[in-house]
C-alpha cells in the first residue's frame, strides 16, 4: 500500500527539469532529490503526517538527511555552496512559505559555503552516486563518507590552517578505512572478531600504523619505524623542514608533487630546487613524497592541534608556518581528489595490499 502523505519541499525556486536522484533512506522508498544552481527540490511520501514545525525541527529524519545531501551534491557539482533564500514546503497539496522572517531559518545551516571549490570533474559523477545512496545506518560511521565531507570542507575554508585540519581528518579517514578492511579480512582469516584482539595485534584506528600500511600499499619497500615520531633524527628534519619551502617551491609544488611521486629513491641532482628536501628526506629514509603527504603534516597537526603549541591567529605572507601549510596542504588535497573516488571501488582493496600490510607489520 503507496504512503498517503505527500511533502514537496522547493528551494529558492522552481526546477523544471525532470532529471534528478531517487533512492531509499530507512523504510522510506522513493525519495526524489533535484539539484540545479543555487536551488533544489525534495519529494518524498510518508505514512506519518508532519507539520511544518515538524519538519523544520527535523523530527523527521529523512528531511534531515535530504537537506545533507543536497549541501554535499551542490558543492561537488557546481564547485559552490547553496546559499538558502527561501523554501516553500507542500504538504498535501498545502503550500508554506518559509522565508529569513522565520525563526531560526534556514533550519540547518551548511559549513560548507563559499564559491570557487573546487572539486575534480570525476567527483561529479562516482561521488554523487555514492552520497546519494549512503544508508541510513552506515552514514554517520562510515569512513568514506567522512574523507569526503572532510575534504569537501577543507576545500571551502579561507585559512591554510583551517583546510589543515580538514584535509588531515580526511586522510584520517582514507588510512582507517584501509586498515579496517585489513583487520576485517585479517580476523575471518583466524576466525576471532576484532573486539577479541589482542592490541599487539590491532592495526585499525592507530595513526602510526595506518599511516605505514598507507605507505606499504604505495612502496612496499618502505617500512615507516614503529616510534618513528621520538627519533631524534626525525625531529631535526622537522626542524630543519621548517625552512626549506622557499617562494620557488612553492610556485612549483604541482611539479614537486609529479617528481617526488616517481621518485620514491630520492634520487637528485645536485642542482635541483628540490635537493634540500631529497637529502633531509635520506637522512630519515623515507621517500620526500611520504614526508611531505603523511608525516610532515601529522606532525603539524599534533604541534598546532594538540595544545602543544599556540595555533597562529596571525600569518605573514612570508612566515614559515604559512609555507609549511601551504604545501602539506596541496599534497593532502591532491591526493585525496585522486583517491578517494578509487576508495568506492570493491576493487580497490586487493589481497596483494592485504599482503603488503601484513608484511609491513611483521617488519615494524
Amino acid at each position: 500500500m503507496s504512503p498517503k502523505n505527500n511533502y514537496q519541499v522547493i528551494i529558492n525556486s522552481n526546477i523544471e527539469s525532470d532529471e534528478g536522484y531517487v533512492y531509499q533512506f530507512g523504510l522510506t522508498k522513493e525519495i526524489s532529490l533535484k539539484v540545479e544552481q543555487q536551488k533544489a527540490e525534495i519529494c518524498f511520501r510518508m505514512n506519518p503526517l508532519y507539520s511544518v514545525e515538524d519538519l523544520t525541527s527535523f523530527k523527521c529524519r529523512v528531511f534531515r538527511d535530504a537537506f545533507r545531501k543536497t549541501f554535499l551534491i551542490h558543492v561537488i557539482k557546481f564547485d559552490e555552496g547553496l546559499e538558502i533564500k527561501g523554501i516553500k514546503i507542500v504538504i498535501n497539496g498545502k503550500k508554506y512559505q518559509v522565508n529569513k522572517n522565520v525563526s531560526n531559518f534556514p533550519f540547518m545551516y551548511s559549513m560548507l559555503n563559499g564559491s570557487n571549490i573546487i572539486v575534480p570533474e570525476k567527483w561529479k559523477f562516482t561521488i554523487v552516486d555514492y552520497l546519494i545512496h549512503s544508508t541510513k545506518s552506515g552514514t554517520d560511521y562510515d569512513h568514506i563518507n567522512c574523507a569526503i565531507q572532510a575534504l569537501l570542507l577543507g576545500k571551502s575554508r579561507e585559512f591554510e590552517t583551517d583546510r589543515l585540519l580538514n584535509y588531515w581528518t580526511s586522510m584520517n579517514a582514507v588510512y582507517n578505512q584501509l586498515t579496517r578492511l585489513y583487520q576485517e579480512e585479517y580476523c575471518m582469516k583466524i576466525g576471532q572478531s576484532m573486539d577479541d584482539l589482542p592490541s599487539s595485534k590491532r592495526a585499525y584506528k592507530f595513526d602510526n600504523v595506518g599511516m605505514g600500511a598507507l605507505i606499504a600499499t604505495l612502496d612496499p619497500g618502505v617500512i615507516l619505524p614503529k616510534k618513528y615520531d621520538s627519533d631524534d633524527n626525525y625531529k631535526a628534519a622537522f626542524r630543519k623542514l621548517n625552512g626549506l619551502f622557499n617562494d620557488t617551491i612553492l610556485d612549483t609544488l604541482d611539479e614537486l608533487y609529479n617528481e617526488s611521486l616517481t621518485n620514491f629513491e630520492n634520487d637528485y641532482d645536485s642542482e635541483s630546487k628540490y635537493a634540500e628536501l631529497y637529502e633531509l628526506a635520506r637522512n630519515i629514509n623515507l621517500p620526500l613524497f611520504f614526508v611531505l603527504l603523511l608525516i610532515y603534516p601529522y606532525y603539524l597537526r599534533c604541534n598546532y592541534f594538540h595544545g602543544s603549541k599556540v595555533q597562529p591567529l596571525v600569518l605573514a605572507y612570508n612566515d614559515v608556518e604559512f609555507r609549511d601549510f601551504r604545501v602539506c596542504n596541496y599534497f593532502l588535497e591532491r591526493f585525496l581528489d585522486e583517491n578517494i573516488p578509487d576508495m568506492l571501488s570493491q576493487d580497490w582493496f586487493t589481497e596483494e595490499k592485504y599482503n603488503y600490510i601484513e608484511n609491513y607489520l611483521k617488519k615494524r
